[in-house]
């Protein structure tokens, strides 16, 4: 898969997006970020990383040299400080469950 084949991906899927207002994100039992490549500005400006530096002390979210932030899901607590700090407004708080990359148990 190319990288542009990925992102349109990505963009078609966030068209139903999951996400909410912050003051909804706060009732949410297991809160997790979620990145919108598609409005990420990593992809342009790689010294970008305030959402990387803002990360609680468990750091979710790392760079991968490429430019945008990645999540560790199971590191991720919804503290929030990433969604306050991203000047593009790419990153959102939802629910675990809702999250894309979560892994759902078959039984």
């Amino acid at each position: 898969m190319d990288r542009r084949f990925f992102f349109k991906y990505i963009k078609e899927q966030m068209k139903d997006s999951v996400a909410v207002y912050l003051s909804e994100a706060s009732t949410f039992k297991n809160p997790k970020a979620l990145v919108d490549p598609v409005v990420c500005q990593g992809k342009e400006d790689p010294d970008c990383n305030l959402c990387i530096d803002q990360c609680s002390d468990k750091k979710a979210l790392f760079s991968t040299g490429l430019g945008m932030p990645m999540l560790k899901l199971d590191l991720c607590d919804g503290c929030n400080k990433c969604v306050t700090v991203c000047p593009t407004k790419a990153i959102s708080i939802i629910e675990k469950e809702d999250h894309p990359f979560a892994q759902r148990r078959r039984f």
